[in-house]
């Protein structure tokens, strides 16, 4: 079940809240025509923390060089929301990307959906729900809906 809201800069977003690993989460949104959600704006980030209801994965990784973040369709990234001290690097010593995910909680709006890394040895047992993310169709009002899976 599926409830609508205003578009956001002409996105839509469908809210995931099983857990998954990000590679799951990823091939899931491309299997809908869809990319992991990344937040472009304060609006846009506001919105997905105020939907989200655990962890939940951002569509960025350092997937070519290690401590440069790139949106998972190899994207500049133009707006972060990094938690004090992150990107922590803490995987530098690894070959392998390193995901993002939004942290998740709600009694410390200092700290609340605000950006961590995770490393990827740990990518298969680190788990977390995540948005999908959709561009609209112009003229077509239903496809620029925000979603939120209830």
């Amino acid at each position: 079940i599926f409830s609508s809201s205003e578009t956001l800069y002409g996105h839509y977003f469908v809210y995931t809240s099983q857990q998954t690993d990000f590679f799951s989460a990823s091939r899931a949104c491309y299997d809908q025509g869809g990319s992991v959600a990344m937040p472009m704006n304060q609006a846009e980030q506001d919105y997905l923390a105020g939907v989200m209801e655990s962890e939940a994965f951002v569509g960025v990784a350092d997937y070519y060089e290690e401590g440069e973040f790139v949106s998972t369709s190899g994207n500049r990234v133009i707006f972060t929301n990094w938690a004090p001290n992150e990107p922590d690097n803490r995987y530098l010593d690894e070959d392998d990307a390193d995901f993002v995910v939004m942290k998740y909680n709600p009694k410390d709006p200092a700290e609340h959906g605000t950006w961590s890394t995770k490393g990827s040895t740990t990518y298969w047992e680190h788990t977390a729900s995540y948005f999908c993310e959709f561009s609209c169709v112009p003229g077509d009002r239903e496809d620029c809906m925000v979603y939120q899976q209830a």
